[in-house]
């Protein structure tokens, strides 16, 4: 089943973005792909694509929606009859709106969790039993985010996932290297795709070109965390720590101007009242009394 010419590597949300950008710099690499995401038109434009480039390698489409865990396993154990077992498993899908708290986001909230973190661990565990089952090594590479190091207003779902998967995913690095399974943690910071071209706020935005280069760097050199660009490395670990003082939401305090502007940037729509509820910004600006 292993294939013993050129390595596989399955990656989902391949259809845009990071993970489009990876299909191409791993096709560029010479590998053999299989392509997954819940759309199959990108899918099918990105294979023809790549067929043409690099006619030697074989390039696999499957359309895999990360809610639905039971069909997920069953389509994974049709694409390994179909590419053999793959050498690395790219959890790169993930799905994110900036969403505001004082309104109803219960439907967002649950396809995110669902997307980010439920559908990817689904993914991670199908691999990982495999792996072991066949008594063979592999590699994990999951694409985290800056955002999951900590909670980021309108980004409740979206920090709340990717933090999880990223100590889901430290949990178990440790006993899987013992069965010769490597994982790659990978935090980009701002890359130019849909999800972020939404955003007004992107310091030291990247092409997806670029960040996916670094990533396959990352892998190849089996790290275990890689942060990137550098100014990210520097401010990842102050977000993780920064006192709660700092975000002015708690206990009424005034907020800084600076969060003010990054609220304004997040949710244009923050500062209209929803549902009889004052805005935010001005209710947490005025001290309260007890």
């Amino acid at each position: 089943m292993k294939n013993k010419i050129r390595p596989i590597a399955w990656i989902t949300g391949a259809g845009s973005g990071i993970g489009l950008a990876l299909a191409r710099e791993y096709a560029r690499r010479g590998w053999d792909l299989a392509l997954i995401s819940r759309r199959i038109e990108p899918l099918q434009d990105l294979a023809e694509e790549l067929r043409l480039r690099f006619p030697e390698q074989r390039f696999l489409i499957r359309v895999i929606d990360l809610m639905d865990t039971h069909q997920q396993r069953t389509d994974m154990e049709e694409l390994v009859r179909e590419t053999g077992i793959p050498n690395l498993f790219l959890a790169n899908a993930g799905f994110g709106h900036s969403m505001d708290p004082r309104r109803p986001m219960w439907e967002n909230t649950y396809r995110t969790v669902m997307t980010n973190l439920t559908g990817t661990l689904a993914g991670i565990e199908f691999c990982k039993e495999l792996w072991i089952r066949e008594r063979l090594s592999g590699h994990l590479a999951i694409i985290g985010s800056v955002a999951g190091a900590r909670g980021l207003p309108g980004s409740a779902a979206y920090s709340c996932s990717k933090a999880a998967r990223e100590f889901y995913c430290e949990s178990v690095r440790a006993p899987l290297a013992l069965c010769g399974i490597r994982v790659t943690l990978i935090f980009p910071g701002f890359v130019r795709t849909p999800m972020i071209s939404r955003r007004s706020f992107r310091p030291w935005l990247l092409e997806p070109e670029e960040a996916a280069r670094r990533i396959a760097m990352a892998i190849e050199q089996e790290r275990a965390r890689y942060v990137f660009p550098f100014p990210m490395r520097l401010i990842f670990p102050i977000l993780r720590h920064m006192p709660d003082f700092l975000s002015g939401l708690a206990k009424g305090r005034q907020i800084p101007s600076v969060a003010k502007k990054f609220l304004h940037q997040q949710l244009p729509e923050i500062n209209k009242p929803a549902g009889g509820v004052r805005p935010i910004i001005a209710a947490a600006s005025k001290p309260t009394t007890a």
